[in-house]
């Protein structure tokens, strides 16, 4: 039985690409025995029939104690757009409902969401990884499978994700990240507590 650890922590990142920026919240969650996220990313559509138009992204995530996702609620707007919401709730290994209650097959074995608009998510897993029997040690691949949703649009879809831990220096330690659909790789800078302080080409905290 994993136990919560006190968090209460404030973020803030920057996307590396264009103008844009991030604010999230995390705290842990006593009650509900596990860890609440809040967050705001404003920024500029970078591809699709929406490259250059600007978005706003709000996020709620709430996870275990193992920081397995349990429940996202997602709204998003692409320049004068209508709203699109999400909410999607999970049992914590890897099955997820819609707003209604539905089973979205399509994402069995996801345990994680990766949402396309904050580095928050990389955490995530990181995290989870490090709880297991064994720990997540340095060296080791790990493959895992995300609901990953994508644009301002919210579109989901199953993706492959690899996690490689580099050694931890002083200030922190280092993850590699590999997309399994695509060459798309990079190294990860963390801080003490697994969070993203340097994603290269994507975002780094203020």
């Amino acid at each position: 039985m994993n136990k919560i650890v006190k968090l209460d922590r404030a973020f803030y990142w920057a996307t590396a690409d264009g103008p844009g920026i991030e604010q999230c919240r995390l705290r842990s969650d006593e009650i509900d025995d596990g860890y609440v996220m809040h967050g705001l990313a404003l920024g500029i559509a970078g591809d699709g029939r929406e490259k250059g138009k600007p978005y706003r992204l709000t996020y709620k995530l709430k996870t275990d104690a193992g920081w397995n996702t349990r429940k996202a609620v997602l709204e998003a707007q692409i320049g004068d757009a209508p709203e699109t919401t999400r909410i999607l709730r999970s049992d914590g290994k890897g099955r997820w409902k819609d707003e209604h209650g539905d089973r979205i097959e399509a994402f069995d074995g996801c345990i994680d969401i990766d949402l396309w608009a904050t580095p928050l998510t990389n955490t995530l897993p990181l995290r989870r990884l490090a709880l297991r029997a064994g720990g997540f040690k340095p060296g080791a691949r790990e493959t895992i499978q995300v609901l990953w949703v994508t644009g301002p649009t919210l579109a989901m879809q199953k993706a492959p994700q690899h996690y490689t831990l580099q050694p931890p220096g002083s200030s922190g330690g280092r993850a590699l990240f590999e997309d399994g659909t695509s060459d798309f790789c990079a190294e990860i800078a963390l801080d003490r507590d697994q969070f993203v302080t340097d994603y290269p080409g994507l975002f780094r905290r203020l």
